[in-house]
């Protein structure tokens, strides 16, 4: 799961299926799936592709802030 996001925990039975696993992240070679529950109904296909920029903020409560930026890692989105 994301920094941002919140949800389900990923354990392992053994250290090296905990290795195993932290290298297939670190690898991107996981593909993250996200739900929502919404009100409403969606016509059509939307597709978000914009480059996303994680930034420090001086707020008390908010350690950083995720923002569009072209300086930013790619990000696609299909709802």
């Amino acid at each position: 799961i994301d920094q941002e996001a919140s949800g389900i925990v990923l354990c392992a039975k053994s250290k090296q299926t905990e290795i195993d696993i932290k290298y297939l992240f670190e690898n991107r070679q996981i593909e993250k799936t996200y739900f929502a529950f919404v009100k409403g109904k969606v016509s059509k296909t939307l597709v978000i592709d914009e480059p996303l920029l994680r930034q420090k903020h001086h707020h008390t409560n908010i350690r950083t802030i995720v923002i569009v930026d072209k300086k930013g890692k790619p990000s696609k989105t299909t709802v």
